[in-house]
């Protein structure tokens, strides 16, 4: 990574040297110096919902931070995650004149994305713990698989997330380290599909990955 960021550099220089904009260099520098780049593996425990509700560590997520001034940062972030549950064989009564008789596998994914900001409350060079609030919009779709056929949703809604979260580096101010976060979610958005609800899904959750 360190590599592909010296180069980045490099070609970014050439191309405002070439254009005559030998002054905006340290500008260049200074953008980048302050920008940093976050993957994280993620885990995902829903709360207060009947459907997709069991736990799981299918997700990820990739944030871009820019550091405004010292202590605070602006980011960008786009997050993933798919929960899961098995539903054994019984009778759904769909409507009174209706009923179902059937297993499914229920799968639940979201796609939260949006701006957010933190504020590090301590910073040694080697540990940085910070509190973070996220605010963006949330795409979720609800699947339920039975057998030959499958009944789904896709939904938009509000979201908003705050965090604490630590990130570590080895060397001291280096840019590369590991990133440990704690988060709650709510949304705004509602699917019902047979006789499953889920309005206002909320989540718990834990992410860990690197910063580069």
């Amino acid at each position: 990574m360190k590599s592909f960021r010296k180069i980045y550099r490099a070609v970014l220089l050439l191309l405002m040297l070439a254009g005559g904009e030998a002054s905006a260099a340290p500008r260049a520098y200074y953008i980048l110096d302050r920008l940093y780049f976050l993957l994280d593996w993620q885990v995902n425990v829903p709360l207060s919902c009947d459907f997709g509700e069991d736990a799981s560590g299918f997700g990820g997520a990739f944030e871009v931070d820019y550091e405004l001034f010292e202590g605070c940062s602006l980011e960008a972030f786009i997050h993933y995650h798919t929960n899961q549950m098995y539903e054994k064989r019984r009778t759904i009564e769909i409507s009174p004149e209706e009923t179902l008789d059937t297993d499914m596998q229920q799968s639940s994914f979201q796609l939260p994305f949006g701006l957010g900001i933190q504020h590090i409350f301590y910073d040694n060079g080697y540990i940085r713990p910070y509190l973070g609030f996220k605010l963006g919009a949330l795409y979720a779709r609800n699947t339920a698989y039975m057998n030959m056929v499958s009944a789904s949703e896709n939904t938009w809604g509000c979201y908003f997330s705050p965090e604490i979260g630590i990130t570590f580096y080895p060397r001291m101010y280096g840019r590369f380290g590991m990133h440990l976060a704690f988060y709650y979610s709510v949304a705004s958005n509602g699917t019902d599909i047979l006789t499953y609800t889920d309005h206002n899904r909320q989540n718990f959750g834990m992410r860990l990955g690197v910063v580069f």
